[in-house]
C-alpha cells in the first residue's frame, strides 16, 4: 500500500476568508463549472446578499403602506358609521383638514353624500370643488346639478363649460348636451348652438349627430327671432 505523502512541515499558509479556501481546494482538473464557481463565490455571494436585503426591503416597505392604508381606511371608517349626517359631516371636514393625499377623494365624496342627506347644497358644491382634481367631470356633473336645484343655472352652466373642453365620446355627450339644455333655458340660444355643434359627430355619439344638427337649427331659428323681437321693440 502507497504510503499518502507528507505534509511539508512549517507554518501553513493562511487562504484569504471562505473564497480563496475553496480557490485552493478545487484541482485544476476540476469540471469548468466548479471552478467558475469558486473563483467567482465572492461577486456572486454579494449579489445574493444584495437581492436578499431588496427583497426584505420591500416586504419592509409593502407592510408599511398596507398598514397605513388600513389605518386610513379604519379612520374614514369610524367617521361614515355615525348615523347623525350633521355630526357625520362636521366629523368628516375635521379628518379632511388632516387626511393624506391618497385618501383626500374618498374623504371629499363621504362629505358630499353627508351634506346631501341634510341638505346642505353650499356644502355640496364645496365638496364637488375639491373633489374635481381626480374627478372633475363627475365634479362639474354634480355641481351642476346642485346648482340648478337652487335655480342657479348660469352658474351651473359656467361649471360645465369649465371642464367641456377637450373631452370626446359619452363624456363631452354628458357635459355638451347639459349646457345645450341650460343655455337655452337661460336664452342664450348661440351659446346652445354651439353646444349642438360640439356634438355632431362627437365620436361614441355619432349616431345622435342628426338629432343635434337638427337641434342647432331650431336653436339658430329662436336666436333669429329674438334678435328680431329686440329689433322691434326699440325706439
Amino acid at each position: 500500500m502507497t504510503a499518502k505523502p507528507a505534509r511539508p512541515t512549517g507554518a501553513a499558509p493562511q487562504p484569504d476568508g471562505l473564497t480563496n479556501s475553496l480557490q485552493a481546494e478545487v484541482a485544476a482538473e476540476a469540471s469548468p463549472l466548479l471552478r467558475f464557481v469558486t473563483a467567482k463565490a465572492r461577486p456572486l455571494i454579494a449579489a445574493l446578499a444584495l437581492v436578499i436585503a431588496s427583497v426584505i426591503g420591500y416586504r419592509l416597505y409593502a407592510s408599511q403602506v398596507e398598514k397605513q392604508a388600513a389605518e386610513e381606511a379604519e379612520s374614514l371608517g369610524r367617521i361614515q358609521v355615525i348615523s347623525n349626517p350633521a355630526m357625520r359631516l362636521e366629523q368628516l371636514e375635521a379628518y379632511a383638514a388632516k387626511a393624506p393625499s391618497s385618501s383626500q377623494t374618498a374623504v371629499w365624496l363621504a362629505i358630499m353624500e353627508a351634506a346631501n342627506q341634510i341638505p346642505d347644497q353650499a356644502k355640496i358644491l364645496a365638496a364637488w370643488e375639491k373633489a374635481s382634481p381626480a374627478l372633475k367631470v363627475q365634479a362639474a356633473m354634480g355641481m351642476a346639478g346642485a346648482l340648478g336645484v337652487q335655480e342657479k343655472y348660469r352658474e351651473a352652466l359656467e361649471a360645465l363649460e369649465r371642464v367641456a373642453g377637450g373631452l370626446q365620446g359619452t363624456e363631452a355627450g354628458m357635459v355638451y348636451s347639459r349646457i345645450v339644455i341650460l343655455a337655452e333655458l337661460l336664452g342664450d340660444y348661440k351659446r346652445a348652438a354651439a353646444a349642438c355643434d360640439a356634438l355632431i359627430g362627437q365620436p361614441g355619439i355619432a349616431g345622435e349627430s342628426a338629432i343635434w344638427a337638427q337641434k342647432k337649427l331650431a336653436l339658430e331659428e329662436k336666436s333669429a327671432q329674438a334678435l328680431k323681437n329686440d329689433a322691434e321693440k326699440s325706439p
